[in-house]
């Protein structure tokens, strides 16, 4: 069984090897989660999240400005990203492949990122508490969360574990969650 490994999955898996490194996951926990989800994603080629596809307008992608700052963002043609590193123009991002890096009118960078439970979770505003990638792991797999599932979900919060439910069920598979507010 070969495996091959494209220039943006080749971006993604360093930049989601460095979140995870720096993450501060407890010892040998977070290492051994972090490898079972680097080898699902290596040797499953059904688990691989289509990073082939460029950007449209309307697209949520991660602006990956630095190890601690990334920002969710929707491309919208007319807008514009204004950061420390420039302005960013999203009619620049469109037709992009994600894993690209885009440069300001200041000559700064950022990296688009498609937006995976993983990231997702990691640039939430965080209004509530939430569950990290070790603790959703471990919630998935303790439940026996798989495709085809069925989840009720109560208090739905920042939608931090909805994301990681939805794609373990998908794509046949239902994630229902309820939150009053």
């Amino acid at each position: 069984m070969g495996i091959s490994i494209d220039n943006g999955d080749a971006l993604f898996l360093f930049i989601y090897m460095y979140i995870l490194m720096n993450a501060g996951l407890p010892g040998i926990l977070g290492d051994s989660l972090f490898l079972m989800e680097l080898w699902i994603l290596l040797i499953d080629s059904s688990m691989k999240i289509p990073f082939n596809h460029c950007i449209r307008d309307g697209d949520f992608f991660i602006v990956y400005e630095r190890h601690d700052t990334m920002k969710a963002v929707k491309v919208c043609e007319n807008s514009v990203l204004q950061i420390r590193f420039g302005v960013f123009k999203h009619s620049d991002w469109i037709g992009k492949p994600f894993g690209s890096i885009i440069f300001s009118n200041r000559g700064g960078f950022v990296y688009v990122l498609a937006s995976t439970p993983e990231l997702w979770t990691l640039v939430l505003s965080h209004r509530t508490q939430i569950l990290y990638i070790a603790d959703i792991s471990f919630v998935i797999m303790y439940l026996e969360v798989v495709q085809g599932c069925l989840v009720l979900e109560s208090g739905t919060g920042s939608g931090s574990l909805t994301t990681s439910f939805a794609r373990a069920v998908a794509p046949t598979g239902h994630v229902y969650t309820f939150d009053f507010h």
